[in-house]
């Protein structure tokens, strides 16, 4: 089976925040870390105290609809997750119209559908596994590094406009993330891909995708221009 792999850097230009449900990770902190939770959540004016484990438990629940987090890696350091490279892919594919197949009847190639997008990128795009954030020398940013944000979210309900409190973990630029994708039976994307020219296609397409970055990221809260960010290197990996 044919397959290429290219090299991916790219620059955070604003905050990163993460996206996963805060119980995944917290589960597993010691009793030290649920009393700071627990004291997160009385500054907010929620009651949580605890006194057992099956207290410390709920404590956790309690905030984790409220607040999402970093995935960790086995050394507990912040990472992304490589399907969220493809969910970016897919959104900048779709929105941008960059996958396109001639129809009987028509002269002109059509954008594909977004369903078709999504099945196009799941089965040929297969991007790194875990993702570490990088600061400028080019080492691992720590779980030390990773800050808290606090935003309103505002929403109706039977009782009216309520306004609560949402919490995200946060990382600063300036950071980085590295990482490869490999994309396999080539030859099929690059039929879908006709207004690009040249000796590889999928790379000016995978550039074409990633500029979108520029105007909406990844993580939580995209559309409050979180996550934005800009392409550092691109290139295909020679085998």
């Amino acid at each position: 089976m044919e397959k290429r792999e290219y090299h991916v850097k790219l620059k955070f230009t604003t905050p990163v925040l993460g996206t996963s449900n805060t119980s995944s990770f917290y589960l597993q902190k010691n009793r030290e870390e649920i009393e700071k939770l627990r004291r997160e959540l009385e500054k907010h004016g929620i009651d949580a105290q605890v006194g057992d484990a099956e207290d410390g438990l709920e404590a956790i629940e309690e905030i984790g609809k409220k607040m999402t987090v970093f995935r960790r890696d086995e050394k507990g350091n912040p990472i992304l997750l490589g399907y969220m490279i493809k969910g970016f892919l897919k959104t900048a594919t779709a929105t941008l119209d960059l996958f396109m197949k001639a129809k009987r009847g028509k002269k002109e190639p059509e954008p594909l559908s977004e369903y078709m997008v999504k099945k196009v990128i799941d089965l040929h795009f297969f991007p790194t596994y875990q993702i570490h954030f990088l600061d400028e020398k080019g080492e691992i940013i720590t779980d030390s590094l990773v800050k808290v944000f606090e935003r309103p979210l505002r929403g109706m309900t039977a009782q009216g406009e309520r306004v609560t409190i949402a919490i995200s973990e946060m990382i600063e630029p300036p950071c980085f993330i590295e990482f490869d994708i490999t994309c396999v039976m080539p030859e099929k994307v690059e039929k879908l891909l006709p207004q690009f020219s040249g000796n590889d296609p999928i790379l000016q397409y995978l550039r074409e995708a990633f500029l979108y970055g520029e105007y909406c990221g990844i993580g939580q809260f995209r559309s409050g221009q979180f996550g934005r960010f800009v392409i550092q290197e691109l290139r295909k990996n020679e085998a």
